[in-house]
């Protein structure tokens, strides 16, 4: 009776264990598909595409996922696009020109942390170049205040405090941690809310920036599978539940998002 019953054991977690990696399997067919759409969407957007922080992404998706994806030469963009050489896209011109210093001189680049460092513009830019203008004792307060207004606040926050350790601006203090923590939270809480008001927007974000900010165990096959379903038949993605047109901006941070799990899913077959 005893090695019947653990015969039986033994033959369900077998069976599970099948059925979970033809699950997988179906999963990670499903995202490269969808990433495949995704990218003929951005493709045939050409030049169309008016959000600066949208080039800036697809130009660095493509740079470090090693994305196949064609996108207009960059001074073709800025050509037919005056947004990009606006005051604002040229404090970020580290994801186009030169990786290290801002297009501005140092004494305007403090000026405009002093008087924006309260935004999530300004917050971001300090967050790229803290390793230059030295981050104040006071920006894990800051950060913090940014997570609980939530929303775009809470999920520029988290990229921000990303970018800090990266640069080495910030360590991996107890209260760091505790700050990601919290984090993470407000982002599952982003994700998971069943609100038809809040944005797919805001949650493609929100499941971006835990990739982003080393909390990939936080995201479930459900948020996976959620991205690929919710994808629209052109390839892209909307911006609200209600809405049917698809939209660069909730496309691209969907885009991210799924080639963040793709990524991982290779670095753990390797």
């Amino acid at each position: 009776m005893r090695k019947y019953v653990l015969f039986c054991l033994l033959h369900l977690c077998i069976s599970g264990c099948a059925g979970q990696s033809r699950h997988n399997d179906y999963l990670h067919q499903q995202v490269s598909q969808a990433i495949n759409k995704a990218i003929a969407y951005f493709e045939g957007q050409n030049t169309g595409i008016r959000e600066p922080d949208v080039v800036i992404l697809l130009y660095l998706l493509k740079e470090h996922f090693g994305v196949q994806m064609y996108l207009p030469d960059l001074e073709l963009m800025r050509k037919l696009k005056p947004e990009l050489s606006t005051f604002n896209i040229m404090l970020y011109n580290r994801y186009f020109d030169d990786r290290k210093v801002p297009s501005l001189g140092d004494s305007m680049a403090l000026e405009y942390i002093r008087k924006n460092n309260h935004t999530i513009d300004g917050m971001n830019f300090w967050s790229m170049y803290c390793n230059r203008y030295p981050l104040a004792d006071t920006v894990l307060l800051q950060l913090k205040r940014h997570v609980y207004r939530g929303h775009y606040y809470m999920t520029h926050a988290a990229m921000q405090l990303s970018n800090m350790l990266r640069l080495g601006c910030l360590q991996e203090t107890p209260e760091v941690e505790k700050l990601k923590a919290l984090m993470v939270k407000e982002l599952l809480f982003e994700i998971t809310t069943d609100l038809t008001d809040v944005s797919n927007d805001l949650r493609y974000e929100s499941v971006a920036m835990l990739y982003y900010l080393g909390a990939d165990t936080a995201v479930t096959r459900e948020h996976i599978q959620w991205i690929v379903d919710t994808q629209m038949p052109d390839g892209g993605w909307n911006a609200y539940p209600r809405t049917k047109n698809s939209h660069p901006h909730p496309s691209v941070l969907a885009l991210w998002a799924l080639l963040e799990y793709q990524d991982a899913q290779k670095n753990k077959n390797d």
